[in-house]
């Protein structure tokens, strides 16, 4: 024997399939939501990343250009050594000639 639906077991169905389609919209709107909210926090990451690659270039920069500085400080304390040890000689034998005791 075949059962006829009434009103109520119809009224039921559609509700439960009007649940169901919500659900699933729902999930589907949420899972777009959280993909543009990845999508931004990737941007920043990679905007992040960014960042850091510039700041870590300039570092070796800055740190390159300390090397030669201190290269070239280097030579010039070298240079002024020499430069007080001639002066040192000069003087002495500046006193030597004119037989004086020093010229400070």
């Amino acid at each position: 024997m075949t059962q006829a639906f009434n009103i109520d077991e119809a009224a039921s169905l559609a509700s439960a399939v009007i649940v169901i389609l919500t659900f699933f919209i729902g999930r589907m709107q949420g899972s777009k939501s959280r993909s543009a909210k990845e999508q931004h926090t990737d941007d920043k990451l990679d905007s992040l990343i960014e960042s850091m690659r510039e700041v870590t270039s300039g570092i070796k920069e800055i740190n390159r250009k300390l090397d030669d500085h201190g290269i070239a400080i280097a030579k010039h304390t070298e240079q002024i050594a020499t430069l007080f040890s001639r002066i040192d000689r000069l003087e002495r034998n500046c006193d030597m000639h004119r037989g004086v005791g020093g010229s400070d």
